[in-house]
């Protein structure tokens, strides 16, 4: 995020360094100024939403791993029912939920 942050900087530093050459007028300048702002803005929110998912899958990768009681929709997801896929929960063949997929976003809480 400092990355983007920095980067939107050192455009919007170039613009006015442009306009004192008279490359750019005010208006395009003060334009292209705030349309950065807010797209570093915008991929703010998305970053955050990013980390927070991340976060959240992370910590059910662990509680599963760690046979903790981990409630998703109706269903208790353990170990000894359920196999761990790529942001899902799988039931296994031997389990009475065989046939059942849960992404993890069913089981995060809100």
């Amino acid at each position: 995020m400092v990355q983007v942050i920095f980067l939107g900087a050192i455009i919007i530093v170039a613009l006015f360094g442009l306009s004192k050459f008279e490359k750019i007028d005010k208006v395009t300048l003060i334009f292209l100024s705030i349309s950065i702002v807010v797209l570093i803005f915008i991929f703010n929110i998305f970053e955050k939403k990013n980390d927070l998912y991340q976060k959240q899958v992370h910590q059910l990768n662990i509680d599963f791993l760690q046979d903790k009681n981990i409630s998703c929709q109706t269903v208790s997801i353990d170990n000894k029912n359920f196999n761990i896929t790529s942001n899902s929960f799988v039931a296994k063949q031997t389990s009475k939920y065989i046939g059942t997929i849960i992404p993890f976003e069913n089981c995060f809480n809100k």
